[in-house]
C-alpha cells in the first residue's frame, strides 16, 4: 500500500488533535510521542518505547478505513494509562501472571491468554478513550466494533487447536460487546440485536453456547473501574484460569 503526502499530514493531525482532545478531557498525555505509519502492518496499531520515547504505530489501513482519529486517541490513552501507573499497563505484573501457565501449557496457548490480557487493558485504555470522544466518534466506534466482531474463526489441525482458536474469537466478541455495554454505546436496540445476531453466527458455527461467551462478556463489562497491583493479579488469574477451564476441559 502507498501512502500519499495527504494520507501522512492527517495521521499528524489526528496526532494534534487527539492530544488536545484528551487533555480538554482532563488527561495528561505527557511529552508528544512522535507517529509513524506502518503501510503493510497487520494490525491496526501499537505504541512502543519508553516514555519520553514513545513512538504510536499505526496501520496504513487504517487511514484507508476512515478510524485514523480514534485509533491514535486510543493508543494516546494507552500512554495516559502508562503515564498514571495502572496495573493494567504494568508490564512485570501481567509477564509475572502469565508465566504461572508457562509450565502447563505450549506457547501457541500462552498467545491466546496474551490476546485475552491485551483484551483486559484494552477496556481500562477505553475508559480514557470513551471521556475524550466527540459524537461523531462515538457513532464511528459502534460501526468500528460490529466490524471487530468475527463469524468464523480459523480451523486448526487437531480438535485442540480448533477449541483454542474458537475460544480466541470468543474473548475478541466478548470484548467488542463488552466496550460498547460498559459505557452504555449498545444502542439503539435494534443496533444491539444486530450486534447479538452477529455474534450469534459466530457460536452456531463453533457449536459454543451463550454460556461461555456472556461469562466472558460480562467479565469485560464489569472490570472495576478502580483496582490496585494486588486486585489486577488476582483478576487476571481468574480471567486466564477460566480461559484455560473452557478449553482444556
Amino acid at each position: 500500500m502507498r501512502l500519499s503526502a495527504k494520507d501522512l499530514e492527517h495521521a499528524r493531525a489526528a496526532l494534534h488533535s487527539g492530544i488536545a482532545r484528551l487533555e480538554s478531557a482532563g488527561f495528561v498525555v505527557g511529552e508528544r510521542p512522535s507517529l509513524s505509519v506502518e503501510p503493510n502492518l497487520k494490525i491496526m496499531g501499537y505504541t512502543r518505547g519508553p516514555a519520553g520515547q514513545r513512538e504510536i504505530v499505526i496501520a496504513g489501513r487504517a487511514l484507508r478505513f476512515g478510524v485514523v482519529d480514534t485509533l491514535v486517541m486510543h493508543e494516546l490513552s494507552h500512554i495516559v494509562m502508562s503515564n498514571i501507573g495502572h496495573p493494567s499497563h504494568n508490564d512485570r505484573l501481567i509477564i509475572s501472571v502469565l508465566h504461572r501457565y508457562h509450565r502447563k501449557l505450549a506457547e501457541w496457548k500462552i498467545s491466546i491468554l496474551a490476546d485475552g490480557v491485551n483484551h483486559v487493558q484494552n477496556v481500562y485504555t477505553d475508559d480514557v478513550l470513551a471521556k475524550a470522544l466527540s459524537k461523531k466518534q462515538t457513532k464511528d466506534t459502534r460501526s468500528f466494533f460490529y466490524s471487530w466482531l468475527k463469524t468464523v474463526y480459523p480451523r486448526g489441525r487437531t480438535a485442540e487447536q480448533d477449541k483454542w482458536s474458537a475460544v480466541a474469537v470468543v474473548l475478541n466478541n466478548a470484548f467488542a460487546v463488552a466496550s460498547l455495554r460498559r459505557r452504555r454505546m449498545l444502542k439503539p436496540l435494534a443496533f444491539e440485536k444486530k450486534m447479538f445476531a452477529k455474534n450469534g453466527k459466530f457460536l452456531k458455527s463453533a457449536g459454543l453456547d451463550e454460556k461461555t461467551f456472556g461469562w466472558f462478556a460480562d467479565f469485560f463489562t464489569n472490570l472495576p473501574k478502580k483496582t490496585t497491583r494486588v486486585g489486577y493479579r488476582k483478576l487476571l488469574i481468574a480471567f486466564l484460569d477460566k480461559v484455560v477451564e473452557v478449553t482444556e476441559d
